[in-house]
């Protein structure tokens, strides 16, 4: 092996592929983004590939992020035709978008991702945020796959779909960063490929809890206002809470459902709407917030409920994201609902006849992230698997 060689297995280049646009900031973004600003200083050679902007996509980072990411990598921006098919196909029936999808991905190969691979400078490693990005790329590219837009299923015919179309679709994975719920169903599907296991990370620094001297009990919900996001079923159950003084209830996002909760909140006396906030304002509300109430049923695992943690929030949310955060889990500072209405409204009683343990226990929970899923234990610890991945 000469000189050259060794050098590239020792300090590998590395690229991270999002299929999507930072700028559009939401969870998955925001790891990609954690993953180029808070690389290891002894890494040197990053690439971030990102798609251009598609119009009228609402931003929720700021744009001088971008001179950020090229403090810390190349950046690339590649085409945007995947986006806009999922878009596309996310909006038809369920039976015609496995018809849809899977063909679009041979004719993206063929034409606007002919040459991917040499547009984002040859990496040694490409990193892809969707599986299904692997088809653009060759067998010969060491690629690692990740459950942040894809995770086992529990039903056995969805997870017997995803081993065929992995065969058909995303063969070229040879590793897969995977977060510790799900390693051992990812070992079991995969048990030929290279799995690395590190968890969701955030920035402990700047979600942290904030001194609040009033008696007000303030609740959060942070996410994208869909329906499966549970954004519906939060204003449902916050109907028995509306005409409380001490209470209040506010709502961060943007999404489909944003004019039905515009609506709502124009009925409601002690609910804020604040649309999408920048990430100091955004860090702001979490740290002045008590409870976080996240009626979910669509995630893998949520950046949202860790920067609600570290932020010192205890959480609510549905039986869905049971065993994702064990440390928190085990303090008992998230409480699982199954996804009913009236079971959600019980637990907010009952936290709020609690809520003087709760408001003392904001320091531990920020404690238990910043020891846990601090970002720069994470990053550190995922470059090392994957550079440690590649070697083998």
């Amino acid at each position: 092996m000469n000189i050259k060689m060794k050098e590239e297995i020792k300090n590998p280049k590395i690229a991270f592929v999002l299929y999507s646009n930072v700028l559009w900031g939401s969870g998955l973004e925001k790891s990609a983004l954690s993953y180029i600003l808070y690389r290891p200083n002894d890494i040197s050679k990053v690439i971030f590939a990102h798609s251009k902007i598609i119009n009228g996509m609402k931003k929720r980072l700021d744009e001088s992020v971008l001179n950020k990411i090229k403090e810390k990598s190349t950046i690339v921006e590649i085409s945007n035709a995947y986006v806009k098919v999922e878009k596309i196909v996310v909006s038809m029936p369920i039976i015609l978008r496995y018809i849809i999808y899977y063909p679009s991905l041979f004719i993206l190969k063929l034409t606007v991702y002919r040459n991917l691979y040499k547009k984002i400078d040859k990496p040694d490693i490409i990193y892809v945020f969707r599986n299904d990005f692997s088809f653009f790329f060759n067998k010969n590219n060491f690629i690692v796959g990740s459950t942040h837009g894809w995770y086992p299923s529990n039903y056995k015919l969805l997870n017997k779909i995803n081993k065929i179309t992995s065969i058909l679709f995303r063969e070229n994975i040879k590793a897969y960063h995977t977060f510790p719920i799900w390693s051992q169903k990812v070992k079991e599907m995969f048990p030929n490929k290279k799995i690395i296991e590190v968890p969701n990370g955030i920035d402990t620094d700047k979600f942290k809890p904030i001194e609040r001297n009033d008696n007000k009990i303030k609740f959060l919900f942070v996410a994208r206002l869909e329906k499966c996001k549970g954004i519906i079923n939060l204003i449902k159950i916050w109907e028995q809470f509306k005409d409380n003084d001490n209470l209040e209830l506010d709502i961060v996002g943007s999404g489909t459902e944003e004019d039905y909760v515009k609506q709502k909140v124009i009925e409601m006396k002690n609910v804020i709407y604040h649309g999408t906030l920048n990430e100091n304002d955004l860090q702001k509300i979490y740290g002045e917030c008590d409870i976080f109430v996240y009626p979910s049923l669509c995630d893998s695992s949520p950046l949202v409920i860790l920067e609600a943690l570290s932020s010192g929030c205890h959480v609510i949310t549905t039986k869905y994201f049971l065993n994702r955060f064990k440390e928190f889990e085990e303090f008992g500072a998230i409480s699982f609902c199954n996804n009913d209405i009236k079971e959600f409204s019980n637990e907010i009683k009952k936290l709020i006849n609690d809520f003087d343990k709760l408001r003392s226990e904001k320091e531990t929970l920020h404690s238990i992230a910043s020891k846990n899923y601090d970002i720069r234990i994470v990053v550190k610890s995922l470059y090392e698997a994957i550079i440690e991945s590649y070697k083998i």
